[in-house]
Protein backbone atom coordinates (compact mmCIF):
# COMPACT_ATOMS: atom_id res chain seq x y z
CA UNK A 1 0.00 0.00 0.00
CA UNK A 2 1.44 3.36 -0.89
CA UNK A 3 -0.36 5.89 1.24
CA UNK A 4 0.63 8.33 3.95
CA UNK A 5 0.89 7.17 7.55
CA UNK A 6 -0.59 10.16 9.43
CA UNK A 7 -0.05 8.70 12.89
CA UNK A 8 -1.03 11.93 14.68
CA UNK A 9 -4.67 11.33 13.77
CA UNK A 10 -6.86 9.87 16.52
CA UNK A 11 -7.73 6.16 16.14
CA UNK A 12 -11.42 7.01 15.76
CA UNK A 13 -10.78 8.53 12.34
CA UNK A 14 -11.50 6.16 9.45
CA UNK A 15 -8.58 4.41 7.70
CA UNK A 16 -9.45 6.32 4.52
CA UNK A 17 -8.90 9.62 6.36
CA UNK A 18 -5.85 8.34 8.22
CA UNK A 19 -3.89 7.51 5.07
CA UNK A 20 -4.94 9.20 1.90
CA UNK A 21 -3.50 7.56 -1.24
CA UNK A 22 -2.91 10.94 -2.84
CA UNK A 23 -1.39 12.67 0.17
CA UNK A 24 2.23 12.07 -0.78
CA UNK A 25 3.15 12.33 -4.46
CA UNK A 26 6.61 10.81 -4.26
CA UNK A 27 8.06 9.92 -7.62
CA UNK A 28 7.06 6.25 -7.42
CA UNK A 29 3.61 6.63 -5.90
CA UNK A 30 1.68 7.52 -9.08
CA UNK A 31 2.59 4.06 -10.42
CA UNK A 32 1.12 2.18 -7.45
CA UNK A 33 -1.84 -0.10 -8.10
CA UNK A 34 -3.56 0.77 -4.83
CA UNK A 35 -4.28 4.25 -6.15
CA UNK A 36 -6.91 2.68 -8.42
CA UNK A 37 -8.64 0.55 -5.79
CA UNK A 38 -12.20 1.80 -5.26
CA UNK A 39 -12.20 1.01 -1.55
CA UNK A 40 -8.92 2.04 0.16
CA UNK A 41 -10.31 0.75 3.46
CA UNK A 42 -9.57 -2.74 2.13
CA UNK A 43 -5.95 -2.15 3.08
CA UNK A 44 -6.85 -1.45 6.72
CA UNK A 45 -9.39 -4.20 7.37
CA UNK A 46 -7.96 -6.41 10.16
CA UNK A 47 -9.76 -9.56 8.98
CA UNK A 48 -7.19 -12.05 7.60
CA UNK A 49 -9.14 -12.76 4.42
CA UNK A 50 -9.37 -9.04 3.66
CA UNK A 51 -5.67 -8.56 4.35
CA UNK A 52 -4.89 -11.38 1.92
CA UNK A 53 -7.11 -9.72 -0.68
CA UNK A 54 -5.27 -6.42 -0.22
CA UNK A 55 -1.90 -8.15 -0.45
CA UNK A 56 -3.03 -9.75 -3.71
CA UNK A 57 -3.44 -6.26 -5.18
CA UNK A 58 0.17 -5.54 -4.26
CA UNK A 59 1.33 -8.74 -5.95
CA UNK A 60 1.32 -7.12 -9.37
CA UNK A 61 2.38 -3.66 -8.25
CA UNK A 62 5.51 -2.29 -9.95
CA UNK A 63 6.54 -0.25 -6.90
CA UNK A 64 6.06 -2.88 -4.19
CA UNK A 65 9.65 -2.73 -2.96
CA UNK A 66 9.64 1.08 -2.74
CA UNK A 67 6.37 0.96 -0.82
CA UNK A 68 7.67 -1.55 1.71
CA UNK A 69 10.92 0.37 2.14
CA UNK A 70 8.96 3.57 2.77
CA UNK A 71 6.63 1.97 5.31
CA UNK A 72 9.08 -0.07 7.39
CA UNK A 73 10.44 2.96 9.32
CA UNK A 74 6.88 3.66 10.53
CA UNK A 75 6.30 0.16 11.90
CA UNK A 76 7.19 0.63 15.54
CA UNK A 77 6.37 -1.33 18.68
CA UNK A 78 3.05 0.42 19.20
CA UNK A 79 1.78 0.86 15.63
CA UNK A 80 1.72 -1.69 12.83
CA UNK A 81 -1.41 -1.19 10.77
CA UNK A 82 -2.60 -1.96 7.28
CA UNK A 83 -1.23 -3.79 4.27
CA UNK A 84 1.79 -2.06 2.77
CA UNK A 85 4.39 -3.22 0.29
CA UNK A 86 2.56 -6.51 -0.21
CA UNK A 87 2.83 -7.60 3.44
CA UNK A 88 0.06 -7.97 6.00
CA UNK A 89 0.19 -6.50 9.49
CA UNK A 90 1.40 -9.79 10.98
CA UNK A 91 4.08 -10.21 8.32
CA UNK A 92 5.35 -6.68 8.88
CA UNK A 93 5.36 -7.27 12.63
CA UNK A 94 7.49 -10.36 11.94
CA UNK A 95 9.73 -8.25 9.71
CA UNK A 96 10.05 -5.66 12.48
CA UNK A 97 11.20 -8.42 14.81
CA UNK A 98 13.68 -9.64 12.21
CA UNK A 99 15.14 -6.16 11.87
CA UNK A 100 15.32 -5.81 15.64
CA UNK A 101 17.51 -8.92 15.60
CA UNK A 102 19.67 -7.49 12.81
CA UNK A 103 18.08 -9.47 9.97
CA UNK A 104 17.44 -7.08 7.10
CA UNK A 105 15.95 -8.53 3.89
CA UNK A 106 17.49 -7.75 0.52
CA UNK A 107 14.33 -6.55 -1.20
CA UNK A 108 15.90 -6.55 -4.65
CA UNK A 109 16.73 -10.25 -4.32
CA UNK A 110 13.31 -10.95 -2.80
CA UNK A 111 11.73 -9.26 -5.81
CA UNK A 112 13.76 -11.50 -8.09
CA UNK A 113 12.68 -14.64 -6.22
CA UNK A 114 9.05 -13.52 -6.39
CA UNK A 115 9.26 -12.69 -10.09
CA UNK A 116 8.24 -14.70 -13.16
CA UNK A 117 11.51 -16.59 -13.43
CA UNK A 118 11.74 -17.86 -9.85
CA UNK A 119 8.24 -17.45 -8.45
CA UNK A 120 6.70 -20.70 -9.72
CA UNK A 121 9.77 -22.65 -8.64
CA UNK A 122 9.74 -21.11 -5.14
CA UNK A 123 6.04 -21.75 -4.58
CA UNK A 124 6.29 -25.35 -5.80
CA UNK A 125 8.85 -26.01 -3.09
CA UNK A 126 6.86 -24.14 -0.48
CA UNK A 127 3.84 -26.31 -1.26
CA UNK A 128 6.10 -29.39 -1.10
CA UNK A 129 6.74 -28.53 2.54
CA UNK A 130 10.35 -27.34 2.45
CA UNK A 131 11.41 -25.63 5.66
CA UNK A 132 12.92 -22.17 5.57
CA UNK A 133 16.48 -23.47 5.85
CA UNK A 134 15.80 -26.11 3.19
CA UNK A 135 14.40 -23.43 0.89
CA UNK A 136 17.55 -21.34 1.25
CA UNK A 137 19.70 -24.39 0.52
CA UNK A 138 17.61 -25.25 -2.55
CA UNK A 139 17.98 -21.72 -3.91
CA UNK A 140 21.74 -21.83 -3.24
CA UNK A 141 22.03 -24.92 -5.42
CA UNK A 142 21.17 -22.68 -8.35
CA UNK A 143 23.89 -20.19 -7.47
CA UNK A 144 21.80 -17.63 -5.58
CA UNK A 145 22.92 -17.33 -1.96
CA UNK A 146 20.20 -15.69 0.13
CA UNK A 147 19.45 -15.24 3.80
CA UNK A 148 16.31 -16.55 5.43
CA UNK A 149 14.50 -13.26 5.93
CA UNK A 150 14.86 -12.46 2.22
CA UNK A 151 13.32 -15.82 1.31
CA UNK A 152 10.48 -15.18 3.77
CA UNK A 153 9.62 -11.85 2.14
CA UNK A 154 9.71 -13.42 -1.33
CA UNK A 155 7.37 -16.25 -0.31
CA UNK A 156 5.00 -13.82 1.43
CA UNK A 157 4.93 -11.66 -1.69
CA UNK A 158 3.93 -14.75 -3.65
CA UNK A 159 1.04 -15.42 -1.26
CA UNK A 160 2.75 -18.26 0.60
CA UNK A 161 2.77 -18.85 4.35
CA UNK A 162 6.32 -20.02 5.00
CA UNK A 163 7.43 -19.38 8.58
CA UNK A 164 10.28 -20.17 10.94
CA UNK A 165 8.49 -23.02 12.72
CA UNK A 166 7.86 -25.89 10.27
CA UNK A 167 5.02 -28.38 10.43
CA UNK A 168 5.59 -31.25 12.88
CA UNK A 169 7.27 -34.42 11.72
CA UNK A 170 5.05 -37.35 10.89
CA UNK A 171 3.99 -39.07 14.08
CA UNK A 172 4.66 -36.05 16.30
CA UNK A 173 1.41 -35.69 18.25
CA UNK A 174 2.55 -32.95 20.60
CA UNK A 175 0.52 -29.75 20.79
CA UNK A 176 2.24 -26.75 19.24
CA UNK A 177 2.81 -25.11 22.64
CA UNK A 178 4.59 -28.20 23.91
CA UNK A 179 6.67 -28.43 20.75
CA UNK A 180 7.62 -24.74 21.07
CA UNK A 181 8.66 -25.21 24.70
CA UNK A 182 10.64 -28.39 24.09
CA UNK A 183 12.18 -27.74 20.66
CA UNK A 184 12.44 -23.94 20.65
CA UNK A 185 12.73 -23.15 24.35
CA UNK A 186 16.21 -21.68 24.19
CA UNK A 187 15.26 -19.64 21.14
CA UNK A 188 12.19 -18.27 22.92
CA UNK A 189 14.40 -17.11 25.76
CA UNK A 190 16.93 -15.61 23.36
CA UNK A 191 14.23 -13.66 21.58
CA UNK A 192 12.80 -12.18 24.78
CA UNK A 193 16.31 -11.39 26.00
CA UNK A 194 16.81 -9.49 22.73
CA UNK A 195 13.85 -7.29 23.63
CA UNK A 196 11.02 -8.91 21.67
CA UNK A 197 7.59 -9.03 23.29
CA UNK A 198 5.54 -12.20 23.17
CA UNK A 199 3.48 -10.85 20.25
CA UNK A 200 6.73 -10.07 18.43
CA UNK A 201 7.99 -13.59 19.12
CA UNK A 202 4.75 -15.08 17.80
CA UNK A 203 4.97 -13.05 14.59
CA UNK A 204 8.69 -13.83 14.18
CA UNK A 205 8.05 -17.57 14.48
CA UNK A 206 4.80 -17.49 12.51
CA UNK A 207 2.67 -19.09 15.21
CA UNK A 208 -0.39 -17.93 17.21
CA UNK A 209 0.28 -15.67 20.19
CA UNK A 210 -1.74 -17.95 22.48
CA UNK A 211 0.64 -20.83 21.71
CA UNK A 212 3.70 -18.71 22.51
CA UNK A 213 2.14 -17.55 25.78
CA UNK A 214 1.35 -21.15 26.70
CA UNK A 215 4.89 -22.25 25.77
CA UNK A 216 6.38 -19.65 28.11
CA UNK A 217 4.12 -20.94 30.91
CA UNK A 218 5.39 -24.47 30.28
CA UNK A 219 8.97 -23.21 30.40
CA UNK A 220 8.32 -21.28 33.61
CA UNK A 221 7.20 -24.50 35.30
CA UNK A 222 10.55 -26.06 34.47
CA UNK A 223 9.08 -29.42 33.50
CA UNK A 224 10.72 -29.60 30.07
CA UNK A 225 14.27 -29.73 28.78
CA UNK A 226 14.40 -26.67 26.50
CA UNK A 227 16.23 -27.12 23.26
CA UNK A 228 16.89 -24.63 20.47
CA UNK A 229 15.40 -25.66 17.15
CA UNK A 230 16.70 -22.57 15.40
CA UNK A 231 19.26 -19.93 16.27
CA UNK A 232 18.53 -16.21 16.34
CA UNK A 233 21.57 -15.56 14.15
CA UNK A 234 20.05 -17.44 11.21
Amino acid sequence: MTVMTGRSIAPAVSPRARRSPTADLAEWRPRSLCRWVEDPDLFFDPRPERQRAAAAVCRGCPVRTQCLSAEVPHDDASYVSGVFGGLTETQRLALRGERQLGHVPHLGVAQRLAGPGWGTWVMARERAGLTLSEMCAAVAEYGLVVDEVTVLVAVWWLGGELCRVPAPCEGDKRRLRRRLAEDYGLLLRELTAAGLRQQDVAAYLGVPLAEVTAAFKILSRGDVEARCGERVAA
